[in-house]
């Protein structure tokens, strides 16, 4: 395997209201899908032999115009479902910082121990990021492999790529339409690029 192309979904309207998705479904905004068409033509000539995805719509309709005019189609793998909020999801930071604030601190500052009901676990998500990483290592062999995923779940893989502890996925955040390089032969991070949106012609 050459290179793992990590990139967080293209930005829906629940992000720029900042409110938890998790696993529920929202699809792409306008601003989302301009990010994808900026993002689509810097990574034209990069050559990609395989594309995974989430099954969340909003990763999987990331995947699907970055696949365009690929002959490679985008395969949907569960592993890369984005954490459940439980009792946060749907609800705006702002929100949950009024109601559940020691929540709020251990989750910045203690993630481990973290608990929220009816949400999954980080070092749950840990595990399957991990095992994610372990099957491209068996299987994609001499290609660059794209991912579209989510943001803590993609924080967690960056995490695992680096050999860092779960704990540690704060420092591996991604915003929207952002793409991360792991060098697979070194499982290290090589690089993280913020793409802004073009103006408008």
């Amino acid at each position: 395997m050459r290179n793992i192309y990590l990139l967080r979904h293209a930005e829906t309207d629940w992000n720029s209201e900042e409110r938890l998705q998790g696993i529920l479904d929202v699809p792409l905004n306008a601003a989302g899908v301009r990010q994808l068409r900026l993002l689509s033509r810097r990574l034209q000539k990069l050559r990609i032999g395989q594309i995974f995805t989430s099954p969340l719509v909003r990763a999987r309709q990331t995947a699907a115009i970055l696949a365009s005019g690929r002959a490679c189609r985008p395969c949907v793998h569960t592993d890369l479902r984005e954490v459940h909020h439980g009792d946060w999801s749907g609800k705006t930071m702002k929100t949950i910082q009024r109601l559940y604030p020691s929540q709020v601190e251990a989750w910045r500052f203690e993630p481990e121990h973290l608990r929220i009901d009816g949400a999954e676990r980080l070092q749950d998500v840990y595990v399957r990021a991990a095992r994610f990483l372990r099957m491209l290592s068996a299987t994609s062999l001499d290609q660059n492999v794209l991912v579209v995923g989510h943001g803590v779940t993609n924080s967690l893989i960056l995490c695992a790529a680096a050999g860092a502890p779960f704990c540690e996925a704060g420092k591996f955040a991604q915003s929207n339409g952002s793409l991360a390089v792991i060098c697979a032969h070194a499982r290290t991070v090589h690089s993280i690029e913020g793409l802004e949106d073009e103006p408008s012609s």
